[in-house]
């Protein structure tokens, strides 16, 4: 997961989800230690808690910091960039260590928008601008590069689900004729129909097999009845009535 280690203890409150923080970092790959990002100049990295604009490992362990603390941070692979590594800085499933001193909060007077991801970048994980870089919700998101990462991307990816899923009322061609057929031939009675899911009735549903056996057993129940007397017409003191 995430392993925070503080060098230097920091003083307050730890920052809230959507609050916008101020960080000093220095990346490096955690086998190597080669530096594949970092602040320049001291001028901080600024970004809002719990809005997807960092990965995961970063929401974790700042979310846990208190204002000028100072701490090394590794982040295994599933909580950096995953299976899908970033460009050419960072390899797939690799591990991060991240050297990071939190400023404090403070506010962005014209923060860009992320643009949206195209399907070519969900597909491949590969963002077309930083703030686009894809980030997983768990582990088991790994494995779903289709998964849109911006809000809006996400409600477009529902609606698109629930389309799928959901059966059109609207008969081709807009006849009500069209659609009763359409709906009896799908519907299930004794295996005389279409399933819309293209299953077969058992052998013992086959209407060849089932009416056929339905009169002959009425037909056997009949002939008994008339054979052993089992049931008369009339009261006693009465003619009886013959059934035939």
């Amino acid at each position: 997961g995430v392993l925070k280690t503080v060098t230097t203890p920091g003083e307050g409150k730890l920052p809230r989800r959507g609050a916008t923080v101020q960080v000093l970092y220095k990346g490096t790959l955690a086998d190597t230690g080669e530096v594949f990002d970092e602040t320049k100049d001291g001028q901080p990295f600024v970004f809002t808690l719990g809005e997807g604009e960092v990965i995961t490992g970063w929401e974790v362990a700042v979310s846990a910091m208190k204002i000028g603390e100072k701490a090394s941070i590794l982040c295994a692979a599933p909580y950096a960039y995953g299976t899908f590594g970033k460009d050419d800085v960072v390899p797939p499933d690799t591990a991060l260590r991240f050297e990071m001193e939190l400023l404090g909060e403070a506010s962005r007077p014209s923060p860009v928008a992320a643009e949206p991801m195209s399907a070519a970048d969900a597909y491949t994980g590969q963002a077309s601008s930083p703030a686009n870089i894809p980030q997983r919700a768990s582990m088991a998101d790994l494995s779903r590069p289709d998964i849109a990462r911006t809000p809006a991307e996400i409600a477009a990816a529902y609606e698109a689900k629930m389309a799928k899923s959901t059966p059109s009322t609207a008969p081709e061609g807009g006849s009500l004729v069209s659609a009763i057929i359409d709906r009896f031939r799908t519907a299930y009675i004794f295996g005389l129909f279409d399933s819309q899911t293209g299953e077969k009735a058992p052998w013992y549903l086959n209407p060849f097999i089932t009416f056929p056996g339905m009169f002959a057993f009425v037909s056997l129940g009949i002939i008994l009845v008339k054979v052993t007397g089992a049931v008369k017409l009339g009261v006693p003191g009465e003619v009886e009535v013959p059934l035939f």
